[in-house]
C-alpha cells in the first residue's frame, strides 16, 4: 500500500477544479533514486537548499575523514549511510521544501497506487455533485457583473430585476487536515 500527503500552493485559486487540478501528492516511504542518485534527484525536484546541506554535510565529512586519516572502508560505508539516509528521508525533504515555499498541507491518503490514492483524496476533499430528479424545477442563479445588477432566473422561468441578486458559490474545501482511509469504500 502507498501512502501520500497532499499539498495545496500558496494562494489558491478560488474555482475548487482549478485548485484540484494544483495539488502535488508527495509518497511517502523510501525513494531509491534518491538513494542512489541524491544530487541528481535533488535537482530534478528543484531541493537547492536540500542540495546545498548535502555538499556542505558531504564535504565536510570528506574533510574530517583526510585530516583523521581513516580508511576508505569507512569512507565508503558513511558515504552509503548518508545516501541511505537520503533515500528514506526523501519525502520529507520534499514536505519541508513544500513547506517553506508557502505549500499547505490539506490531507493524506493511502492506496494501492497513485491514481486510486488521487480518487479517494479528491472524492472527500471535493464537494459531491448535487443530483437534480428528472422533471424537478432546478434553481439557477446568475452573479451580477461589479456594478450592475442581473436579472434573477427562477425555477419557473420568469425573470424578475431583484435587489439582492442570488449568487451560486460553490462549498470549500475544508482548510482543515483531512485524511482518507484506504477502506473508505471496501475497495
Amino acid at each position: 500500500m502507498k501512502s501520500y500527503t497532499v499539498h495545496e500552493a500558496p494562494n489558491p485559486p478560488t474555482d475548487n477544479i482549478e485548485r484540484a487540478v494544483r495539488l502535488k501528492f508527495v509518497r511517502g516511504g523510501f525513494n531509491w533514486f534518491a538513494a542512489l542518485l541524491p544530487p541528481i534527484w535533488m535537482l530534478a525536484n528543484g531541493l537547492w537548499l536540500v542540495l546545498l546541506g548535502y555538499i556542505v554535510l558531504a564535504t565536510a565529512l570528506q574533510a574530517a575523514f583526510t585530516t583523521l586519516e581513516v580508511g576508505q572502508a569507512i569512507q565508503g560505508a558513511a558515504a552509503l549511510g548518508l545516501n541511505l539516509l537520503i533515500g528514506f528521508e526523501a519525502d520529507s525533504l520534499k514536505r519541508w521544501t513544500l513547506a517553506r515555499r508557502g505549500w499547505n498541507l490539506v490531507g493524506s491518503v493511502g492506496g494501492r497506487n497513485y491514481a486510486t490514492c488521487e480518487r479517494r483524496f479528491l472524492e472527500a476533499w471535493l464537494p459531491a455533485p448535487q443530483e437534480a430528479t428528472a422533471g424537478a424545477p432546478v434553481d439557477v442563479a446568475v452573479a451580477p457583473a461589479p456594478g450592475s445588477e442581473a436579472p434573477e432566473v427562477r425555477s419557473d422561468g420568469d425573470e424578475s430585476s431583484s435587489e439582492q441578486p442570488k449568487t451560486a458559490s460553490p462549498p470549500t474545501p475544508p482548510d482543515r487536515w483531512t485524511s482518507v482511509s484506504p477502506w473508505r469504500d471496501g475497495s
